[in-house]
């Protein structure tokens, strides 16, 4: 079976744009049909992206066709070879230059297409390939038939906001409503704590409703009702004061026995700071970092009981009746603490955060209602209208028509693309590497920079490790992953692992710093399987003239072999100056693009 679904790990510097043009023009110019390239879908995440890659294949296209006179190109010459290779030149192209001919050729046709034909020409940012669908699925996405596209997702927000707190001023069924907010400013101000940052609050903590990386967990939130949350919240602060009326029985008793006996913490080793302090402040027993001390410790250990005021028969009497119950509080609170202290803290760090998760599922509700009323659509909708779909769906009609129209895709910058993304685009993948169509993605785990929006840096890393099933059981909802399980399925045996590890934009000595710095993380957290796996050996990089990486503790310097300039060569004179006075001069069209 052949591979079909090629993933490139490309470093910086490593030429990628370079290869997605080479592979958009192997795949446009590899049939007798001028028109194939219609049937090509290349996505990126940014409109400059986008516009270079068009800019590149365009300006190729156009070179093959119409060259200068003595000029030789090596970009043609690597696509009419491999092309050649794969048997998708006429077999009566024999010699180089027939079968550079014959890409030219095609070259032509295609350009004259592309240019009358450019809004077939589908180069464009994943947003607005998902708008098209959207746009032409209005209906089915349960959208108004005419919508404007809002981007600022602040604004509308920030109006829900408003209109949900004026909701509590006008709305007589609106009793939970108020209640809830006004118990939350209660407890803002027994904390010594201002409450008039409530609107700020809700609409900082609002951002989650489109935030595609808990877009799950915030579904689910949605599903409860203010009294469900009022139910939890109730429960959870009884289980809380349960836990401290524990602490707080076994720290009473051991202050009373202690009363009793007339000990004091004047005369016990360490005073307060010791095993005095450590049985009667139970309050700090209910902190992470107030475990038992040193001097706890050696009371325990050494039998060490008596301060240095402790110089009579009657005073050592006196601690010695208290000591069983100073013994008793501490393995106490030690079990107390093992058994009992994570729940705590979970039910400590979650209930600040009841109050907003309460109500998200009003305020969601009065954000679709102010969408409604200035027929506008949120862009972060979109991609999950699509996800209610296509995640559902074993053949997601949406795509019925696109999937006949493209036999191919390639994804750029593929780290930068969200797991919803990702998600929709699958089926499209799927039903091209059915019909044993290339497709292929493009990017660098370690340059991923749109975390803050849904980014997933680990979907490439785990394609390109052929670990599609780690992929498929990161969905929560059971019906999601099988159906995810399903579709990896079909990619099975059709993964292509690729590596362009070869910088041609960096100096050798920023290339092995790299290697060095990346070499360093992964020995000083061996723990983390994560950063093993994206800083393995086989992704250091090397430079022009280099057979291989070097080592990621080598500190010898390795000076860029020279090579002659030219379409997608890095030459580097480390002899000459430029006209900055830096000891390093550039030339030539780099391939890092």
């Amino acid at each position: 079976m052949p591979a079909t679904f090629r993933i490139y790990s490309s470093s910086a510097g490593s030429g990628k744009t370079y290869q997605l043009t080479k592979e958009y023009l192997k795949l446009a110019l590899g049939s007798e049909d001028p028109a194939y390239f219609k049937q090509v879908l290349a996505i990126t995440f940014t409109n400059d992206a986008a516009g270079e890659m068009k800019q590149r294949i365009i300006g190729a296209l156009r070179k093959f066709a119409y060259p200068k006179a003595g000029e030789t190109d090596a970009l043609l010459a690597g696509v009419a070879e491999e092309l050649a290779a794969e048997g998708l030149l006429p077999r009566r192209t024999e010699t180089a230059e027939e079968r550079q001919e014959e890409v030219r050729r095609r070259a032509r046709e295609t350009f004259r297409l592309v240019l009358y034909h450019y809004a077939d020409f589908a180069v464009s940012t994943i947003d607005s390939f998902v708008q098209r669908i959207v746009t032409a699925f209005t209906r089915e996405l349960e959208l108004p038939a005419t919508f404007e596209v809002e981007l600022d997702t602040d604004a509308v927000l920030q109006t829900a906001v408003a209109a949900l707190l004026d909701k509590v001023n006008r709305d007589p069924n609106s009793q939970l409503l108020a209640r809830t907010l006004t118990e939350y400013a209660l407890s803002r101000a027994d904390e010594g704590k201002s409450w008039n940052n409530l609107p700020d609050e809700l609409a900082g903590f609002g951002q989650f409703l489109f935030n595609e990386t808990v877009h799950e967990a915030v579904a689910q939130l949605q599903t409860l009702t203010l009294q469900d949350f009022r139910r939890l919240h109730d429960t959870m602060r009884q289980r809380r004061e349960a836990i401290e009326n524990l602490f707080r029985e076994v720290g009473t008793l051991a202050t009373e026995a202690l009363a009793e006996a007339g000990v004091t913490d004047a005369d016990l080793y360490q005073g307060r700071s010791g095993i005095f302090g450590y049985a009667t402040k139970w309050e700090e027993r209910l902190l992470p970092d107030k475990e038992a001390n040193s001097y706890v410790r050696t009371t325990l250990d050494q039998d060490k009981w008596y301060s240095g005021k402790v110089k009579t028969a009657a005073d050592r009497q006196r601690v010695d009746a208290a000591k069983p119950v100073l013994q008793t509080a501490y393995d106490q609170f030690e079990k107390l603490r093992d058994v009992l202290l994570p729940q705590y803290l979970l039910l400590t760090a979650m209930q600040p955060y009841l109050f907003h998760a309460s109500l998200l599922s009003e305020l969601n509700k009065i954000v679709e209602q102010v969408s409604r009323e200035r027929n506008v659509v949120l862009i972060s909708e979109f991609n999950r209208r699509i996800a209610a779909i296509v995640l559902k769906e074993p053949v997601p009609f949406l795509y019925e028509r696109l999937g006949e129209r493209y036999a191919h895709l390639l994804i750029d910058e593929f780290q930068d693309t969200s797991v919803l993304q990702w998600n929709n685009l699958l089926p499209l993948v799927e039903n091209s590497v059915g019909k044993d169509n290339l497709n292929l993605a493009v990017g660098d785990a370690k340059q991923a920079i749109y975390r803050w929006r849904g980014g997933e840096m680990e979907q490439i890393l785990r394609l390109h490790q052929g670990d599609t099933a780690a992929l498929a059981a990161r969905a929560t909802e059971p019906e999601t992953r099988r159906l995810l399980q399903e579709r990896y399925q079909g990619l099975q045996g059709r993964l292509e692992p690729k590596s362009l590890n070869v910088n041609y934009r960096s100096a050798a000595e920023i290339v092995d710093f790299n290697n060095e710095f990346f070499g360093h993380l992964r020995t000083q957290h061996p723990d983390f399987a994560l950063v093993q796996d994206l800083f393995e050996p086989g992704f250091r990089q090397t430079v022009p003239g280099r057979t291989s990486p070097p080592s990621p503790l080598s500190r010898a310097p390795h000076p860029l072999a020279p090579s002659p300039k030219g379409e997608g060569e890095l030459a580097l004179d480390s002899s000459s100056k430029n006209s900055s006075g830096s000891p390093l001069s550039f030339s030539g069209e780099g391939a890092g693009g």
